[in-house]
């Protein structure tokens, strides 16, 4: 590989390094979801988190290039990941308020 090659291949994998943390801990969540038997809002945020990818990326494309791609898929991917911990810390509250009350 060439010196500029190697540049744009670690600026990539910066990236999906950056992206994989987000990725952890969604499967830590849709654990939890089917835990709570909501396995359903997992194929809606797969729906969510690809349009937002596909978003990202048609606005980042221009701008950067291909750092871009990277980058859209680690930014929609954090921003489902605090979808997910907002929607599951609600549902574990209210199972844990309908178990005080039985």
């Amino acid at each position: 590989f060439s010196t500029e090659q190697r540049q744009i291949l670690t600026g990539l994998l910066t990236w999906l390094l950056i992206g994989f943390v987000p990725n952890v801990v969604q499967l830590l969540y849709v654990r939890a979801l089917f835990i709570l038997n909501q396995s359903r809002f997992y194929g809606f945020q797969a729906w969510i988190q690809l349009g937002l990818t596909l978003a990202f990326n048609f606005i980042f494309i221009p701008r950067w290039g291909i750092f871009a791609i990277p980058m859209g898929t680690a930014l929609a991917c954090a921003v489902i990941t605090v979808v997910f911990h907002v929607f599951v810390r609600a549902r574990f509250e209210e199972a844990g308020k309908a178990i005080q009350h039985e």
